[in-house]
């Protein structure tokens, strides 16, 4: 299986307001999220130990599902994307992974669209760095 590809954002917003600004620039390249999961919320729960706020969304696009459908069953499970994004203070943290070990290349096409539509919508709130730049 292949690697995937990973992509790291900042956002100089709080954690909640980043959460707001990253759905409103989904919305406005026709991305849904349909659901999310608040990791640190389940974490502290299930285990009790305390994390910085993290949420898990998963983003999706109904014509591009519709798309992997038609082509690959086996590519529909490999939808929604995950979008990690992680509150660091006053600044907030934005992680995308594509689609890796997809074995009918064709049927990669509509993650390859997908995550190229995610990241052009977090690209205008948000800026990329470098995966070393957020250590410290």
């Amino acid at each position: 299986m292949e690697s995937a590809e990973r992509f790291t954002y900042l956002i100089q917003e709080p954690f909640e307001r980043a959460l707001t600004s990253i759905r409103a620039a989904m919305m406005k390249e026709d991305l849904l999220v349909p659901m999310e999961l608040d990791v640190a919320a389940r974490i502290k729960r299930e285990l009790g130990i305390g994390l910085a706020p993290c949420r898990l969304l998963f983003v999706d696009c109904p014509v591009l599902l519709l798309e992997a459908a038609t082509l690959d069953y086996a590519t529909v499970a490999r939808f929604p994307l995950h979008v990690a994004v992680v509150g660091l203070g006053q600044r907030t943290s934005i992680h995308v992974t594509g689609p890796s070990g997809v074995s009918n290349a064709a049927a990669s096409s509509p993650l390859d669209k997908l995550q190229a539509r995610v990241l052009q919508a977090i690209e205008k709130i948000a800026i990329r760095q470098r995966p070393w730049a957020l250590v410290g």
